[in-house]
């Protein structure tokens, strides 16, 4: 009995992982179409057989969509990791295939801050690479975490979908403003803001306003 679980480990492992990559639209298309397949059957209904085949063709279809390997190598790179408050910070993504044949078209997403950015990635042909640029907003100081950055594989109707990540997270230092403050002196300077006078107060710091001590 051990020998067989463990013999079957893998399989039971590539079922599970595979079964992870169906959305909750795509169980309820093979519940309905198994359901219906049932029902037709038992009650000699014709158009619910069909029906019932038609939404279970279109689940496996669905899930042949995220099948097989996604042979990428992907880089995302930050024109600059320190900006100040409003200045333009740009990011680049470059995905590359590494098979020998051409891929099927993906998707490329991947968390911005609190946004998320997606794009389509095309069909590449054999070591083809494909770029994309986009802005980060900069309109207030923050760290914003960029990455990491996704490749997306599904059936167009949202039934199944696989993804994998690619890259770690970048960050992107925000920084304000700064603004250099014109000279505020005016009148008399005291010894206190930098300047020495000759005027002897009782609020002078500089030596030469002491005194010879006197006793008395």
């Amino acid at each position: 009995m051990q020998g067989a679980l463990a013999r079957t480990r893998a399989q039971r492992l590539a079922t599970a992982r595979v079964l992870r990559w169906v959305g909750a639209i795509g169980w309820v298309t093979l519940a309905v179409g198994v359901v219906a397949l049932a029902a037709g059957r038992r009650l000699g209904w014709v158009e619910l057989v069909a029906a019932g085949a038609v939404l279970v063709t279109i689940f496996l279809a669905a899930l042949a969509f995220t099948l097989g390997r996604q042979p990428y190598a992907v880089s995302l790179r930050l024109s600059e990791s320190r900006v100040v408050v409003g200045e333009r910070a740009m990011a680049g993504v470059v995905v590359r295939n590494t098979a020998a044949h051409p891929v099927l078209p993906a998707r490329i997403e991947m968390p911005v801050g609190q946004a998320e950015v997606a794009f389509a990635l095309p069909a590449l042909p054999r070591g083809g690479e494909h770029e994309e640029l986009f802005a980060i907003p900069t309109a207030r100081r923050a760290v914003i975490a960029v990455g990491p950055v996704r490749s997306v594989r599904g059936d167009p109707l949202g039934l199944v979908r696989r993804s994998m990540t690619w890259t770690d997270v970048v960050e992107l230092y925000v920084h304000p403003r700064t603004v250099r403050l014109a000279s505020t002196a005016a009148g008399f300077l005291h010894d206190l803001e930098g300047a020495t006078t000759r005027d002897i107060t009782s609020s002078d710091l500089a030596f030469h306003a002491l005194r010879e001590y006197i006793p008395r």
